[in-house]
């Protein structure tokens, strides 16, 4: 990390890479950073995020979510922004304190769920909420996953950000997840739920017994094409 960061030094400014990591963690301005969250990098409102909220968040998890790839990830994410940070602006005699922080930047969409979900029980950050919940067809509460909040994180993980960048979060799925997601990605919301639905049915080799009715039902719905009850429900 040290030997990364010192080589960026003097360019990290017109040197992005090829990955949001950067944009992620150096301490760029505000309208080139990328989401700590979803790891996309857009032109709409950023909202600032302090690193000790993020570690907070991933901390008040159950300890089983903290220890899954994605919150490993972002706590890996926090510690490389603090390094960079102290490398690339060090603090200056006069400086006022708040400077001298580092800091990440979340999207409108991701700071929204996050603030209005991370006191909740069995809270998850929106890429452990996608990963979930095509696995398993249902989220972690008792309601489905929104599937405008499904659809809009297929994009971000899929379509190139601003210079082409990749999303580095692409690298806590698989291969079978990241094509579910671009084809979901290259049709509208309103097919998220059937193909979402076939991707599970193929996955667990088509069988014939599921582990409740609620499956049943939904396989049932998505592979008809039935209108989705519970869309929109977070």
């Amino acid at each position: 990390m040290r030997t990364f960061v010192m080589a960026h030094r003097e360019s990290w400014q017109d040197d992005v890479g090829q990955s949001t990591w950067e944009r992620i963690v150096l301490p760029l301005d505000i309208e080139k950073r990328a989401c700590i969250f979803c790891g996309c990098v857009t032109d709409s409102s950023k909202k600032v995020a302090s690193i000790d909220f993020v570690q907070d968040i991933v901390d008040a998890q159950a300890l089983c979510v903290q220890n899954e790839l994605a919150a490993r990830t972002i706590n890996n994410v926090c510690a490389s922004a603090i390094a960079a940070h102290k490398l690339l602006r060090p603090a200056q005699p006069g400086n006022r304190q708040k400077k001298n922080h580092a800091i990440l930047c979340a999207c409108h969409s991701c700071h929204h769920w996050v603030n209005r979900r991370y006191k909740l029980p069995n809270f998850l950050l929106p890429l452990q909420a996608l990963s979930w919940y095509v696995n398993t067809l249902i989220c972690i509460t008792k309601k489905n996953l929104d599937h405008r909040v499904v659809f809009r994180l297929c994009c971000v993980l899929t379509r190139p950000g601003i210079d082409g960048l990749t999303n580095y979060y692409r690298t806590l799925f698989s291969e079978n997840e990241l094509s579910l997601f671009a084809n979901i990605s290259c049709d509208t919301v309103h097919e998220v739920s059937p193909k979402v639905a076939a991707y599970y049915y193929a996955r667990n080799g088509w069988c014939m017994f599921l582990s409740n009715s609620k499956l049943v039902e939904y396989i049932r719905r998505g592979m008809h094409d039935e209108p989705d009850e519970e869309a929109g429900d977070e």
